[in-house]
Parts: structure tokens; C-alpha cells; sequence
């Protein structure tokens, strides 16, 4: 039965972070920057709520319903902040980091990766407490963000590529060289520079291939069906033995657009990228055709504040123009489906749980589908819990209508059941949780024909 549960319980909390979160950058290591899993997020869209901030977050993931962000005003500081709770969990400065932090942070299990500009290291801290758990000095990290392969590895660029163990940061591997962000795909490494394009073995960093370029790489996207380089003035399609399959050359005046998080989104076969019309200074958006390097469509910007996409549901959503909206198009013919005019909305927007995250003055802007806004009437929960996050205690009130005593069990994010109490109806009862780690529980009540299963999170006061 425990091995059962811890099974059940696992599959709850892996399916929480990777089907539907945020948890990296571009979303997932082969940088696709789409939500393939999402089908409920589709316009027409309506405004959630305003997170209020205190700022513009330079960065942000999504998971397990906390956004985590980071600020580079005066200083580079991390925070988490518990979406359901409305409530800021914890806030980390990186030491020395200073100026746009030019970073996305990343989460493998309970750790998250940060670092910025004039840092002095990569950190790993608890990601439910914000404690450092290790440290390392490796380089300069201003547009190089880490890469967990979700096994227990970690890759990341500073002066070399390294590929650390993500658990405790000791070096498996590293290769010199300077070049942008990586990306995963089954067991290798895609990467670039303004010379040369790379594949090497993701175990040792052996090199399987290079090829040699002239034109610097933005981002690197693979999936199934091959490997894409989004170059400065090219967009190149290439098979898994290093072979090419095709290029599509940019008009005259055309330049891809660099941002620290790429510039392009893979959505099956149409891959989308922002460029600059250098001519007339303004963003575009062009949609090409993975099987053969056509353009399909193209949108052109008034103004050359643009940014980079994130797409799920057949809708890529980007940011930018004068004023800079949030506009939504179908990725297949570019028909405009979603735009909100009502803030100015800056940054990447990344998809998570179902909404739309962007940022905005004074923090982050949720959407969600209008079709799912209005929630069918909720049969009334057979107890209640109070509060969440919840720190040294936890208060549970059992439904005074039940037929019958039920069981409640506190359970880690690893299946281990830590507490078990039986509660009559209309019973209240104050659970002491002291020597128990911040992190992820859940709480499982058993009545007659009833099951119910909660997520709470528990914090350090």
C-alpha cells in the first residue's frame, strides 16, 4: 500500500511541474518555448488579476503554482511568491550581482539555479525556503542561463561549458569556449557561436560534430524532427548527423532580434522567431514552415520594441509595439486572435497552469480562457484547512454533514505519510508540524465513497 501511494503521490507532484509549469527557460530543455500540453488556454482571453510587484520582473518561471522572479533595480534579488496564497514565500540578493541580470533561473526537484550580471557564482538554493544549498564560481553568467535535464545533470555557459551535478555542483564535465545558451535533446548538446555550430555528447561532452558559420547564433530549438539555428540573418534546419536540410535566408534589412531567453518558439511544424526591419525600425514576427524553410505568414510591429514569444494551444503570444500590448495570433496563419491594450505589457510571456503570465507595471498580469472562467458550482469540500502556505501548524475542520468519521493523512512530496489522524464530523483539530521540512505536501482525506486530495505548502516563518 505505501509503495502504492508513494507511486500515486510522485506522479501527482511530477505531473504538477512538467505538464503544465514553466520551469526553465524557453520551458523545457529542447527550447521549444511551447506548452504542447496545454488545451484550455485559448482566446477569447480575460484579465485574472494584477500580481503587484513593486516592479517589472526582469525574469520569471512558473511552478507548482509559486512564480518565482527576479528584480535588478538597485541589486539582483530572487523571489518566490505563492500564486494561490498571494503571498511572497522568500527573497534571496545575489551577492555582487548588479545591472539587468540578463539570467533565467531554473528548477530541477527542490533546488532552483540563480545568478546575474557581476554575480560572483551560480547558486542553488532550496527553492521552498531560499536557502543556499551550494555555490559555485564559474564565470560570467549575464546571458547564460542553466539547462537542468531534469536527471541530475545541470548545463550551463560562463567561460566554459560546464555540466555539473545538479544536486550538489561538483563538475561531471566542461569543454572551453564561449557560447550561448545550450539545448537538450535525448542524450545531446546543441550549441553556438558567431564560428561554429555544435552537437556533443550530453554524458561526457565528447564532440559528435561541428560545423563552421559565420553568422551568430540567437537560439538553438530541437525536437523530433531535427535541430534549428536561429542565426542573425539566417534560419537553418538541420538532421541529427549534422546534414542540412534547409536555410531560410532573411530579406535585406532583416536581423534576428537577441534576447536572453532566444528569440523563437517550435510549435509542431511552424517555427516562429522576432526579427528587427532594420529599414524601418520595427519588430516582426515571422512564422516558417519546418518541413520545407517557407514563410507562412509574417506580422510587422509600428514601433521597434519587441520581444520573444511563448506559444500553447496553437496561439504564439508576444509583447511589444507603440503602445506595447499583448497580442495572440494562430500560429498557422498568423489571423490575429487575442490583443489587451489596457496596460503596456513588456518582456516574454510564458504559459503556465492554464494562464497567461506577462509582465507589466507594477509586477505580472494573469490571463486565462474566458470559455473556462466561469467555473461550475463546487460541491462543498468535505473539510477545510486553514492557513496555506502554513508554518509551525495546520488547522483542519471536518464538514458537520458527513455520514461518518474519515481519515486524513499528511503526506511528503515522496509518498511517505509524516501524520494520520481519524476526525468525526464537525471535529476541528490543530495538527503541530514543527520538524518538518519547508516543501510541497498533500493532504488526503478517505471518507465514505470520497477521496479528496489537497496540495499545501510549508513554510519557514
Amino acid at each position: 500500500m505505501k509503495k502504492c501511494l508513494t507511486y500515486a503521490v510522485l506522479m501527482i507532484f511530477h505531473g504538477i511541474l512538467l505538464a503544465q509549469d514553466w520551469p526553465m527557460i524557453n520551458q523545457n530543455p529542447q527550447r521549444t518555448g511551447y506548452v504542447a500540453e496545454e488545451e484550455k488556454l485559448f482566446p477569447p482571453l480575460q484579465i485574472d488579476r494584477l500580481i503587484d510587484l513593486g516592479g517589472i520582473p526582469s525574469s520569471m518561471i512558473v511552478a507548482e503554482d509559486v512564480l518565482y522572479y527576479l528584480m535588478d533595480v538597485d541589486s539582483t534579488t530572487v523571489h518566490a511568491y505563492a500564486l494561490d496564497a498571494e503571498h511572497e514565500l522568500w527573497q534571496f540578493t545575489i551577492p555582487g550581482g548588479a545591472g539587468t541580470a540578463g539570467f533565467i533561473p531554473a528548477l530541477f526537484e527542490d533546488l532552483i539555479y540563480v545568478g546575474g550580471q557581476q554575480g560572483d557564482a551560480l547558486y542553488a538554493l532550496d527553492r521552498f525556503s531560499g536557502e543556499i544549498r551550494w555555490s559555485r564560481e564559474i564565470g560570467f553568467l549575464y546571458n547564460h542561463s542553466p539547462m537542468p535535464d531534469g536527471a541530475g545533470k545541470l548545463y550551463v555557459f560562463a567561460d566554459s561549458l560546464f555540466c555539473l551535478d545538479a544536486n550538489v555542483g561538483s563538475t561531471i564535465w566542461s569543454t572551453t569556449g564561449n557560447f550561448s545558451t545550450p539545448t537538450l535533446f535525448a542524450n545531446d548538446i546543441y550549441y553556438g557561436n558567431s564560428e561554429q555550430f555544435r552537437s556533443c555528447n550530453a554524458s561526457n561532452g565528447e564532440i559528435n560534430w561541428a560545423r563552421n558559420q559565420n553568422s551568430n547564433c540567437t537560439q538553438v530549438i530541437a525536437n523530433s524532427s531535427g535541430i534549428y539555428t536561429i542565426n542573425d540573418t539566417t534560419v537553418c534546419s538541420y538532421y541529427f548527423d549534422a546534414f542540412k536540410n534547409w536555410c531560410y535566408s532573411f530579406p535585406t534589412g532583416i536581423h534576428s532580434i537577441f534576447f536572453s531567453g532566444g528569440n523563437a518558439m517550435l510549435a509542431d511544424t511552424v517555427l516562429l522567431f522576432t526579427a528587427l526591419n532594420t529599414l524601418d525600425n520595427v519588430g516582426m514576427l515571422i512564422a516558417i514552415n519546418t518541413n520545407n524553410g517557407e514563410k507562412l505568414w509574417e506580422y510587422q510591429s509600428n514601433s521597434h520594441n519587441f520581444f520573444n514569444p511563448a506559444g500553447a494551444h496553437r496561439v504564439v503570444y508576444i509583447t511589444g509595439g507603440d503602445p506595447s500590448t499583448i497580442k495572440g495570433f494562430d500560429i498557422l496563419d498568423g489571423t490575429l486572435l487575442f490583443e489587451d491594450t489596457s496596460r503596456n505589457f513588456l518582456r516574454q510571456p510564458l504559459i503556465a497552469g492554464s494562464r497567461l503570465f506577462v509582465p507589466t507595471y507594477p509586477g505580472v498580469m494573469i490571463f486565462k480562457s474566458e470559455l473556462t472562467s466561469v467555473q461550475p458550482i463546487r460541491q462543498t469540500s468535505i473539510f477545510t484547512y486553514y492557513p496555506n502556505p502554513f508554518g509551525q501548524h495546520i488547522n483542519l475542520k471536518l464538514d458537520p454533514a458527513l455520514d461518518g468519521p474519515c481519515e486524513i493523512k499528511l503526506v511528503s512530496a515522496s509518498g511517505v505519510v509524516r501524520k494520520k489522524i481519524i476526525m468525526n464530523p464537525g471535529q476541528e483539530y490543530q495538527w503541530n508540524t514543527e520538524g518538518m521540512s519547508s516543501g510541497f505536501y498533500l493532504l488526503v482525506i478517505t471518507a465514505t465513497n470520497v477521496q479528496q486530495v489537497h496540495k499545501i505548502i510549508k513554510i519557514a516563518y
